[in-house]
């Protein structure tokens, strides 16, 4: 699985480890405010909700997305 935010026309890759210290660019897009928080976040989301079928429906409001791979 892919996940990726785009913020401001950059895109960020987002890792699922909470070892890894993400930028605060991507904390303060999805609300979060420290690394175990985000990775929580991501915890409750499943890479289903961003496909209809096989078609990928893009980045949500925040601009984040999941592609499964």
């Amino acid at each position: 699985m892919k996940i990726q935010i785009t913020v401001n026309g950059i895109t960020y890759p987002i890792t699922r480890d909470v070892c890894h210290a993400h930028p605060q660019v991507i904390r303060d897009a999805l609300g979060t405010a420290s690394e175990s928080e985000l990775q929580h976040a991501l915890d409750t989301m499943n890479v289903a909700d961003w496909y209809d079928g096989n078609h990928h429906l893009g980045p949500d409001v925040n601009g984040l997305e999941m592609f499964a791979e």
